[in-house]
């Protein structure tokens, strides 16, 4: 049920798995690299299409006190933070006691229950008010 350990993999899947490993790490974070990119850009970059070059002038300071002084970011984060703290816990502690359960108590279908937990992992959550976000 768990993947080999690598070093039990032939010399060659070894080598494969580790130059493949890196380059899948950038392109995981090419979005998060992008975004970064776009919060330090100068305005006229963005207007002018330049999403991926390297930005004409880096306006770091400028950007984000820009937002601290002309949105209510800070009332936005402390919401974020009401939901998402008890969310997390909640669900951690959950998936605690499902764990446990699941690794001491065997059951006829224990197998078949972790592998449905794991595949609704895949499945989006719905959108029951309509947002679209």
């Amino acid at each position: 049920m768990f993947p080999r350990p690598i070093e039990s993999l032939s010399p060659r899947a070894q080598w494969i798995y580790k130059l493949s490993l890196p380059i899948v790490l950038i392109i995981w974070l090419l979005p998060l690299v992008a975004v970064l990119l776009t919060s330090i850009r100068d305005p006229g970059d963005i207007t002018a299409g330049n999403y991926w070059g390297w930005p004409t002038s880096f306006n770091l300071l400028e950007n984000y006190s820009a937002v601290f002084n002309n949105s209510p970011i800070a009332h936005y984060i402390l919401n974020s933070f009401k939901i998402t703290i008890p969310t997390v816990i909640i669900a951690v502690s959950i998936s605690c006691m499902t764990g446990y359960a699941l690794a001491i108590y065997k059951f006829k279908y224990s197998v078949l229950l972790f592998f449905l937990f794991v595949a609704g992992n895949f499945v989006p959550f719905a959108d029951l008010n309509g947002s679209g976000a």
